[in-house]
């Protein structure tokens, strides 16, 4: 294990203006996105979100993703590409499907995490963050409800001790340089297995 890698934005990225603009217009929303996952029943996705930030009377950012989310109300924007360490710090919270990128991403930014996995390792993820107490569950997207989403979400945004234990891992995951192990591993490995040398 080598420490989370954060990527490198864009150079020249900028935000898009709907997106500051939204942000500057009320209090911090709640983040949703399900990244690459595409086989998702988006529709019913989009109306169990606004149905839950709706009860909670949150304003939310969807990202788009692969699956096409999509919900433009005066509380909520659909956004496409933007980069999560620029995006989570201003996030109320993190609803998303458990990637490590994105649990990464949204610990290195202190903000509070809800996971929904939908396939591959992210029930694993998923497990990591309640067991390590940072969230009060994990709902899998096969029973995610409107009902359960809000009463998970709402416990998640209540109880200050999900923020002060991800805060201190926020600090933590900061100090951990995962690029540099990277390298200093791969050149490690080429200097203890050197390529043969080709013969003629």
């Amino acid at each position: 294990m080598t420490g989370h890698w954060t990527p490198a934005r864009p150079p020249g990225w900028k935000p898009d203006s709907r997106l500051t603009d939204f942000l500057d217009s009320g209090p911090p929303p709640v983040y949703f996105g399900f990244g690459s996952m595409h086989r998702i029943d988006r529709d019913t996705l989009i109306q169990t979100i606004t149905t839950s930030t709706r009860n909670l009377r949150l304003r939310a950012v969807v990202q788009a993703g692969w699956a096409g989310l999509a919900s433009e109300t005066d509380d909520v924007i659909t956004i496409g590409e933007c980069p999560h360490d620029w995006l989570f710090p201003r996030m109320r919270a993190a609803v998303h499907h458990a990637g490590p990128g994105t649990v990464h991403a949204s610990l290195e930014a202190a903000t509070p995490t809800l996971p929904v996995p939908v396939a591959l390792d992210q029930p694993y993820w998923a497990h990591r963050l309640t067991r390590l107490g940072l969230t009060p569950t994990a709902i899998p997207i096969r029973r995610l409800t409107a009902g359960q989403l809000t009463d998970t979400l709402s416990q998640l945004l209540e109880k200050d001790t999900y923020r002060h234990t991800t805060q201190t891992l926020a600090t933590t995951i900061r100090r951990q340089p995962g690029a540099t192990n990277l390298i200093a591993h791969l050149h490690n490995h080429a200097q203890l297995h050197p390529p043969p040398t080709p013969t003629h």
